[in-house]
């Protein structure tokens, strides 16, 4: 059920018309690009297909969502264009979901007591590595970071195993894995990767801003005007 909902959802249009072009469908696993880790082949994650979709729900029992309760998602208003829009590609497929407005310190709090089964978030880097990202799905940690309340053995022993890796290159590979298996369980519906804009003068060179929005100015230039 939880794939048939990912194949749902088309992110290409969100990224297109709710996001003004800017950002990353989020179709090669919840570690985003530009962070070490990241699945750059594409060998897992989701892409829209409607018709995968329904052959899950078929699979999963439900066919054409024949026979499913109506499951409701939650949302601070701000974001309701983004949820109404994923809710709509669900009801597209069959799948009966309805949209509840919920005040964002509220629906924090729920998260937390895992009141909220169904719910739009976000995730932010607080360090350049993809352990922040993948922290997320720790079966031995809490809410927060663990909202979903994911808990897989395998997981939580590749988790440990790239804490002590002694070099990038297996801790990388511990990565990918991690999340390959995230993607297959499918406890989220990652949509997109941010990306962040900068307005910069024709008379500027050298400007650089690392994955985490870190400004560089060291090597910056202003030419002179004529």
């Amino acid at each position: 059920m939880r794939q048939a909902i990912n194949y749902a959802v088309d992110r290409q249009k969100i990224v297109t018309y709710f996001r003004n072009g800017i950002g990353i469908p989020a179709t090669s696993g919840f570690i985003p690009a530009g962070m070490p880790g990241y699945d750059s082949t594409h060998s897992y994650g989701y892409s829209y297909n409607p018709a995968t979709a329904a052959g899950l729900l078929v699979a999963a029992g439900y066919p054409g969502g024949s026979g499913m309760s109506t499951i409701t998602v939650l949302t601070p208003d701000i974001y309701s264009d983004i949820v109404n829009f994923v809710a709509a590609q669900l009801k597209a497929v069959g799948i009966p979901v309805q949209v509840e407005i919920m005040q964002s310190n509220i629906l924090r709090q729920q998260m937390s007591k895992s009141e909220a089964v169904f719910f739009r978030g976000q995730w932010i880097a607080d360090y350049p590595d993809a352990e922040t990202y993948l922290v997320f799905f720790n079966g031995n940690l809490p809410a927060p970071p663990n909202y979903t309340r994911f808990n897989h053995p395998q997981f939580n022993q590749w988790y440990d195993q790239a804490m002590q890796a002694g070099n990038d290159t297996l801790r990388w590979k511990l990565y990918r894995n991690m999340d390959s298996l995230v993607m297959q369980q499918a406890p989220l519906i990652p949509l997109f990767y941010d990306q962040m804009t900068h307005f910069i003068s024709k008379r500027v060179s050298g400007f650089t801003a690392t994955p985490m929005n870190v400004i560089d100015i060291k090597r910056v230039k202003v030419e002179d005007e004529l």
